[in-house]
């Protein structure tokens, strides 16, 4: 079965902020346009056997079926809608980052 793949607000800026940070602050055009590519297809990936990926373990995301697919040092945050056949990606974040912390910010 093929999932069709939804990108929140919340993740398309995630997108933005990681390019602007590495292509900008750090200098590395680049390696921010690679990064992106990289996260694109990982993202797409999802349409395939999304549950493949792990459930986060932390409440209360654990119990709103947040899933976890990594992909070079980020993590993209994503939630599965079986009966509509939908991957809805909420955030990618730097696995650097206390995730569940910035998940409460947000």
């Amino acid at each position: 079965m093929i999932f069709s793949i939804e990108i929140t607000v919340s993740a398309e800026q995630d997108l933005s902020d990681i390019f602007d940070f590495i292509a900008y602050e750090q200098c590395l055009p680049e390696t921010a346009a690679g990064l992106i590519e990289k996260l694109h297809k990982g993202i797409a990936s999802l349409s395939y056997m999304p549950e493949r990926c792990r459930c986060f373990e932390q409440e209360p995301w654990f119990s709103l079926g947040l899933r976890v697919r990594y992909c070079s040092s980020y993590g993209i945050y994503y939630t599965v809608d079986k009966r509509r056949c939908v991957v809805r990606i909420h955030h990618e974040l730097s696995n650097k980052v206390d995730v569940s912390r910035w998940l409460k910010l947000n």
